[in-house]
Parts: structure tokens; C-alpha cells; sequence
């Protein structure tokens, strides 16, 4: 037998109650009224559970949204060695020596750092971070 839709469940009932001779028709009745229930509570699941999957879908997607924008501003702010050239002029954060024990602040002007003996660039640099923000509504 194929597998049937929910649809076709009872008109199928009512005619296997119909071919049972004796059955008394309150029995039937109530048969046919659990059949109802059960269906209409498939029905209910099953449309509970496609919304249950969109959502799921969505907040994938807003997940995956976050972690790239996440992964987007550590990137921003990583640390750089101090032979990568600044992408505009401005102040960073500098490293001065490799464990990055000494750290301080140099202004890039476009050709060389300011401040350094000779010009020389830092051991590391990266972006000064943004100040916090309230979040707006």
C-alpha cells in the first residue's frame, strides 16, 4: 500500500467503518471524531514545526552574520608587524619591542612614523579601537 496524504485518512476510516457490520454508530462516531483530532493535531505539528525550522534558519543566519562581522573587526584591530605600511595617516598603537612588553602611541603621517629615531617603524602597530557606543534602539 502507498504511503497516504492526511487528507485522505478519513474517508478512508469512514469506509473501513462502513464495511464492519454491527459496529454500533456512537462507537463510530467517536472513532471518527479521534481520527479528526489526531489529524488536526498533526496538522498543528506540522506547521509548528516549519516555523520551528524558518526561526532555526534565521538565527543561523544572523549567527553566521555576527561571527563574520566579529571576525571582520579583530581583523581590523589585529596586530601588525612594523614593516606593513598604516592604510592612512593617523595615530595607532604601537608595540616597541617583540614581547610587546612596551607599548605606547605614534602618528603615521603617510611616509614615515614621527617620533622614532630615524624614523623607524614600531615592532607592531595596529588600530586604535573605537570607543564604545550605546547601543541606539
Amino acid at each position: 500500500m502507498d504511503k497516504l496524504e492526511l487528507n485522505e485518512l478519513p474517508a478512508l476510516l469512514a469506509e473501513e467503518l462502513a464495511s464492519i457490520d454491527g459496529l454500533n454508530p456512537v462507537t463510530r462516531d467517536i472513532i471518527r471524531g479521534i481520527l479528526d483530532d489526531a489529524v488536526t493535531r498533526v496538522v498543528e505539528l506540522e506547521a509548528d514545526y516549519a516555523e520551528e525550522n524558518r526561526l532555526h534558519a534565521e538565527a543561523e543566519a544572523r549567527a553566521a552574520n555576527l561571527e563574520a562581522q566579529l571576525a571582520a573587526e579583530r581583523a581590523a584591530h589585529a596586530w601588525r608587524r612594523g614593516d606593513e605600511t598604516p592604510p592612512a595617516p593617523g595615530w595607532y598603537q604601537t608595540a616597541e619591542t617583540a614581547d610587546g612588553n612596551v607599548l605606547s602611541y605614534a602618528a603615521w603621517d603617510g611616509a614615515v612614523w614621527q617620533g622614532y629615531p630615524a624614523n623607524e617603524p614600531p615592532v607592531y602597530w595596529r588600530p586604535i579601537a573605537r570607543l564604545p557606543q550605546e547601543p541606539t534602539p
